[in-house]
């Protein structure tokens, strides 16, 4: 089991692909990639290396649910070319990863959104829609979610 892993800050609003109910998805088939990082003096003072590593790793985390080992040999393996701790401490520096003792638990948060709940309520009470009854509320509210991914069953 790894002591380090490596996080993409803020890739929730950097690819924010949603499903048609406004949940993110843990697993992107595709992922945005912008122009503007052309103009970004932190991008443009990487190396080419360190460049591929970082677009390696975008792509890594978005087809691995957002769980990457801070493992250079692993990470070699699976990016398909030479990942060095130099590699990783640039990108870090320049901000575009992060190292944490834990994966992102960004799939917890959203898998359990509270807020979204909310708001869908609150439409259907507009429209004068059947709303949920208390019991159904709690079974969905965010420690119910937690529990039931603590047994391994699905979020929601």
């Amino acid at each position: 089991m790894t002591d380090r892993w490596i996080v993409i800050p803020n890739w929730e609003k950097f690819q924010h692909y949603k499903t048609r109910d406004g949940e993110s998805v843990l697993r992107p088939e595709w992922i945005k990639n912008y122009g503007r990082l052309l103009h970004d003096d932190a991008y443009r003072r990487l190396s080419f290396p360190q460049r591929a590593v970082l677009h390696g790793l975008w792509l890594e985390y978005a087809a691995s649910g957002r769980e990457i080992a801070d493992d250079t040999a692993a990470l070699s393996q699976r990016l398909g070319g030479r990942v060095t701790r130099a590699t990783l401490d640039a990108l870090n520096h320049a901000g575009y990863i992060a190292f944490s003792s834990r994966p992102s638990l960004e799939q917890v948060y959203t898998t359990s959104r509270p807020e979204l709940e909310i708001e869908k309520e609150k439409a259907l009470l507009i429209k004068g829609k059947k709303r949920k009854s208390e019991p159904e509320l709690l079974s969905t509210g965010p420690r119910s979610i937690l529990d039931r991914l603590r047994r391994g069953e699905k979020a929601a």
